[in-house]
């Protein structure tokens, strides 16, 4: 089983809430195929939005990278919906 992280940011800049980490925890097992190998998540409310680490079974880096990957692009019409992208974390030491 591989650990692979990622960011959802706010399209508002504003923080992510408790109620959108659960609703993005069921909607990425709503939209998990059998392709994806998903084996659990956690979602958690980040200042940028929401900090998401999903663990796959795969036999390299690059396969967890590819199934989380496709995994949330399953979800990107959805997370659009939300107010969320996919993007980068912004760095705790950048000033704005």
């Amino acid at each position: 089983m591989r650990m692979v992280q990622a960011s959802l940011l706010r399209m508002n800049g504003g923080p992510g809430t408790a109620n959108e980490a659960h609703i993005l925890d069921e909607l990425l097992w709503a939209h998990a195929s059998a392709d994806h190998h998903l084996e659990h998540l956690r979602a958690r409310p980040a200042p940028y939005g929401l900090g998401l680490v999903v663990f796959v079974r795969a036999d390299t880096e690059a396969r967890a990278l590819d199934r989380a990957h496709a995994l949330l692009e399953a979800v990107r019409r959805p997370l659009h919906a939300l107010g969320y992208t996919v993007g980068t974390a912004p760095s705790p030491n950048a000033h704005g």
